[in-house]
């Protein structure tokens, strides 16, 4: 199966998104000895751009009008 060959839904979208922001907090985590890395002003490029991605205003519908999520 590819990359771009499989079908998503919304359960499977936020785990991605869970396991994005796991990931940025174990790496502050580990680069910096503090827990709690998205309220901290010094995360780095990556870990700030992983944040920015990855959120979203909760009250606007997902996926955006017009957009859907990938099919085979």
């Amino acid at each position: 199966m590819g990359i771009f060959r499989r079908k998503e839904n919304a359960a499977a979208d936020e785990a991605r998104t869970d396991r994005l922001l796991n990931g940025v907090d174990q790496a502050y985590t580990a680069r910096t000895g503090h827990v709690g890395g998205a309220a901290s002003p010094d995360l780095d490029e990556f870990e700030e751009t992983v944040l920015h991605a990855v959120a979203r205003d909760p009250e606007a519908p997902y996926p955006p009008p017009g957009h859907g999520y990938p099919r085979r």
